[in-house]
């Protein structure tokens, strides 16, 4: 439903340039040359307004796409900072563990020199 949705620019600027193009048609049935450039004029913004409304549909379809890849991101954000987190903690037992077997060092060294 969501991508119904988003097809609504297209369609609606379709039926507004359908419109103005039957109008524009019904003046230059009139004849005279103003009516034929007037109707000319309304062809061509038609056509503009169908283009312009298609591209904000096709645009809207575009920034759909775009949006599960910002969330993707952001998820792998959070699964970076997790996983630094995890390295820092064990860097830290690490080094306590490297303190811990010095000190186990010296009181050897110390057992044996008696």
């Amino acid at each position: 439903m969501v991508k119904l949705a988003h097809l609504l620019p297209g369609i609606g600027s379709t039926v507004v340039s359908i419109a103005v193009g039957y109008f524009a048609a019904q003046i230059y049935s009139r004849g005279d040359l103003a009516a034929a450039v007037i109707a000319g004029l309304a062809f061509i913004g038609a056509i503009v307004v169908a283009i312009a409304g298609w591209g904000m549909s096709f645009a809207l379809f575009g920034e759909e796409q775009e949006q599960p890849v910002k969330v993707a991101k952001s998820q792998s954000d959070e699964i970076l900072r997790i996983y630094m987190a995890r390295q820092k903690a064990m860097l830290e037992m690490l080094d306590e563990t490297v303190d811990l077997l010095k000190e186990i060092k010296e009181i050897l060294k110390g057992g044996v020199a008696e």
